[in-house]
């Protein structure tokens, strides 16, 4: 499913830096199937601030092609999910997350490019969480510029568990 450019991608240590501090990485990761646990700084309730990630890699370059994250961002309280995708985007079309062979899916936007990567981040609905948890595939699409168009498969294997430790955390 995934047959891109060799040029098209990011450097795979940007991937989990939607919600934790730099220091926070470092901190500590469990692997729950296809998900990663990241916990590093507390917050001012002294809870662990933690949240959940998976990177797609491009086999032709070993660049990310996809890194999804879910936790909450910038002090909401209201889970977030946020893409990091390759900085060759379409910026002017949108992401579009699809669950199984649902006609629509939910729509992102680039929230911010920095050269290196651009992120798309929004606030995850009831709908989009039980999508998660239920669905049996998940894939993100979205445009690069020259008009290919790019299918990312997300695993889901292991995200119920790794969103219920992520709850409890």
């Amino acid at each position: 499913m995934l047959t891109l450019s060799k040029k098209i991608g990011f450097a795979v240590f940007v991937s989990a830096a939607f919600f934790v501090s730099n220091s926070a990485l470092a901190a500590t990761n469990k692997t729950i199937d296809d998900w990663q646990l990241v916990c590093g700084d507390k917050d001012q309730d002294g809870r662990d601030h933690c949240m959940m990630t998976q990177t797609i890699v491009n086999p032709e370059n070993n660049l990310g092609i996809l890194s999804v994250a879910l936790g909450t961002y910038r002090n909401k309280t209201q889970p977030s999910i946020a893409f990091n995708l390759p900085p060759q985007i379409n910026q002017d079309k949108e992401i579009v997350l699809v669950f199984d062979q649902e006609t629509t899916g939910h729509v992102f936007h680039v929230s911010s490019c920095d050269g290196v990567k651009c992120t798309a981040v929004r606030d995850m609905n009831d709908g989009m969480l039980n999508s998660l948890k239920n669905a049996k595939d998940a894939t993100v699409h979205f445009d690069v510029k020259g008009g290919e168009n790019v299918k990312v498969h997300i695993s889901l294997k292991g995200f119920e568990s790794a969103y219920r430790q992520l709850i409890q955390k």
